[in-house]
This record gives structure tokens, sequence and C-alpha cells, in this order.
């Protein structure tokens, strides 16, 4: 069966500009969160968590039809797999720690049977 828990992560963001860059930078930014992956594993007593994330000016928009299926949250991937992008829109799926199969559907590994 499946499990609920209720974890707490708490975060310093820092942003620092590329000091090669010329152009000027806005005030004030923003952070958007496109995409969260959290994962439990109970034998490690560990949270795996991975964000994507976009920094820019307050108000832009994304052409979510640019961005690469695992930013957006658009792929097939199974749910205890991560997306893992690629060049352009392409992109693979991997299972986790303890999972087997092609990353589109995963499977438990039984680790008392082997």
């Amino acid at each position: 069966g499946s499990q609920s828990y209720t974890f707490h992560l708490k975060q310093n963001i820092t942003y620092r500009d590329c000091r090669h860059d010329n152009h000027a930078t806005p005030e004030t930014l923003q952070i958007t969160m496109e995409r969260v992956f959290v994962m439990y594993v109970k034998e490690e007593r560990i949270l795996r968590y991975a964000i994507t994330n976009k920094i820019s000016p307050v108000g832009a928009g994304s052409d979510d039809e640019l961005l690469n299926p695992c930013y957006v949250g658009n792929h097939d991937c199974d749910t205890t797999a991560q997306c893992i992008p690629l060049e352009g829109q392409a992109f693979k799926c991997q299972c986790a720690t303890g999972y087997t199969g092609d990353g589109h559907n995963c499977y438990d590994i039984d680790e008392c049977a082997e």
C-alpha cells in the first residue's frame, strides 16, 4: 500500500548575475518552480529531492512548447522514475533506486527475494 509522509524543507537560494554578461539585470526577479521531484528512501532514511526552476524578470512568461518535457512535467515517465532532460525536447526516464524497468514503467524490486 501507499503511505503518506509530511516533510518540511527550508532552503536559502542565492542568485548571482553572470559577471561576464553585459545585460542590465532588473531590480526584481522571480523564481519559478517548474518541477519538483521528491522521494523518501526508507531503507536509507534519506529524503532525495530535485527542483527545476527558472529565474526571470517579474511577469515574464515561458513558452512551454519550447521547454523540455522534464521541465514542464508533460513527460510520460513513471511516478517512481526521474525524468532526465537531454538536448532540445529529448529526455530519458530512469527508475529510482529500489525499482526496475524502462523508466516509463517501474516496478518495486523485492530485495528479500534476491
